[in-house]
């Protein structure tokens, strides 16, 4: 029931991954169904159907591994990646149920053991490279860095871990410590899923590999001239929610020209260099002003206290607070 109403409300909140958070929402509502009549009939814990039925069960580690991939890299994932993910493990699955081969049955363990350590160490390769790109399109993260996602990965892990044990054990006991375990796991990651902002509009297919690729004739010209211009006199950094294509924008650009100044002409992330001016700003206000933290927050460009006294520290090396008493005394 609970697979099954999650299946819902990510349908009714429509995009891509929460279509695919959906649909596999749905493929583990159906394998507990399956579970459940098997227990019916008698034979759930029987050597010749918990095969059968804890082989079923692995449907859904492609399936975990197509969200991991479209997380990662918005946009990435179609119709072709998924089936290329899906079809072999679904061909194993058959090919145990239509001959009973005890072979076989190692080979869909081990594979999957196999394939759930491969994207564990893809996706924390991966989270790294996304989040730089974000600092290169965004002044803030948000609801939109992954960094969460490092915990749900080994989440992920210790499930297939879980599902590897069960699946050798043929005991109920081990089942239900998977099924609660599973149960657990997905409302920490579904409550997450639910949350992250999408960013598919500026990371996209064509954003997906862009690193380092930047024009190699760009200069501090007109262009840089026009972007100090924006920064220093029309303070555009106050906008909490500023990205990159605001700035491109702004100046009559384009991001991969904008990225390219920021990167190698100013020597800075859009993110730094975006905050590192929020920041002294603030300083300019903790210092001159009698101002709250609160209210030097939202004047300084960021939609909450919590994310301004986190990059301020980042940046000071003390919270405003601390340096507020600093500079009194």
């Amino acid at each position: 029931m609970y697979f099954w109403m999650t299946a819902f409300l990510f349908i009714q909140k429509g995009g891509k991954l929460s279509f695919i958070v959906a649909t596999l929402m749905s493929l583990l509502g159906i394998q507990c169904f399956i579970s459940l009549f098997f227990l019916h009939q008698g034979t759930y814990l029987t050597p010749h159907y918990w095969p059968v039925i804890t082989g079923i069960d692995i449907i859904a580690v492609p399936m975990y591994a197509i969200i991991l991939r479209e997380l990662v890299r918005p946009g990435s994932v179609t119709l072709k990646a998924a089936t290329v993910n899906v079809l072999p493990f679904t061909i194993v699955v058959t090919a145990y149920v239509i001959t009973e081969i005890t072979l076989i049955n190692w080979v869909m363990i081990f594979g999957a053991g196999v394939y759930g350590l491969f994207y564990l160490i893809w996706t924390h390769i991966n989270i790294n490279k996304y989040n730089r790109r974000l600092k290169e399109q965004y002044s803030y993260n948000e609801n939109i860095n992954l960094d969460w996602l490092h915990k749900i990965l080994w989440i992920f892990f210790a499930l297939l871990v879980l599902w590897i044990i069960d699946t050798l054990s043929i005991d109920v006991d081990m089942d239900c410590v998977y099924l609660i375990a599973s149960i657990v796991m997905w409302m920490i990651i579904d409550y997450s899923l639910y949350r992250h902002e999408a960013v598919m509009d500026s990371l996209g297919h064509e954003n997906t590999d862009m690193e380092d690729s930047y024009p190699e004739d760009i200069r501090l010209s007109d262009l840089g001239l026009r972007i100090e211009r924006l920064f220093r006199e029309e303070k555009i950094f106050l906008n909490p929610n500023l990205k990159i294509s605001d700035i491109a924008g702004a100046v009559g650009s384009n991001r991969t020209y904008v990225s390219a100044y920021f990167n190698r002409e100013a020597s800075s992330s859009f993110y730094d260099y975006v905050n590192g001016l929020r920041i002294e700003y603030a300083c300019r206000l903790l210092k001159e002003t009698e101002l709250s933290v609160k209210i030097i927050a939202s004047e300084s460009g960021y939609n909450s206290p919590q994310a301004f006294i986190r990059v301020f520290t980042k940046f000071k090396g003390c919270s405003p607070s601390k340096y507020k008493v600093r500079i009194d005394n």
